[in-house]
Parts: C-alpha cells; sequence; structure tokens
C-alpha cells in the first residue's frame, strides 16, 4: 500500500466546498499556504459517493492518516442518509 500524501484529510461533496473552504479559512486568519496546505481536500461528486458503503471507512484505515473530516451541504435529509449506511463506523 502507498504511504497516504498528507496526515489530515476533508471528503467534501463537490467542487463549490473545495474551493469555497481554503477561501473562508483564509478569512478567519487560519493560514493556507500553497504547497503545505493544513489538510487535504478530496473531492468525491456528491453526498452519496461520501457515503457510499465502504468508503468512509477505508478513507479511516489509511496509513498516516491523523484525521479524517467529512463536509457536505446543509440540503436534502442527512441524518437519514448517515442512519441508513450499513456500516460498523457509527
Amino acid at each position: 500500500m502507498t504511504p497516504r500524501l498528507h496526515p489530515r484529510v476533508l471528503l467534501v461533496e463537490g467542487n463549490d466546498e473545495l474551493r469555497a473552504l481554503p477561501e473562508l479559512l483564509e478569512r478567519a486568519g487560519i493560514p493556507w499556504p500553497r504547497g503545505s496546505e493544513p489538510v487535504h481536500i478530496k473531492e468525491l461528486n456528491g453526498v452519496e459517493n461520501i457515503l457510499a458503503t465502504g468508503l468512509i471507512e477505508a478513507e479511516a484505515k489509511a496509513s498516516g492518516l491523523v484525521s479524517l473530516g467529512v463536509l457536505v451541504d446543509a440540503d436534502g435529509d442527512l441524518a437519514n442518509r448517515w442512519s441508513s449506511r450499513p456500516c460498523s463506523s457509527r
């Protein structure tokens, strides 16, 4: 298995979060230096892909991971979708 490139990963729903999050953090006074970003943002093209069976578990078990976050839009009934996920990490 290839070692993880970044110890902190944030899974995001779409390109909007991918682009907006660094800007928001910089406005809040959190530096976002290009080339040494504080977290790797991984865009997954939809909440369905983030909640797909096994994806979060696989990311969490990746070599070298220190922290894993998930960021999705507030639209829809995410609580219901999350609770219906067949996984052991709830």
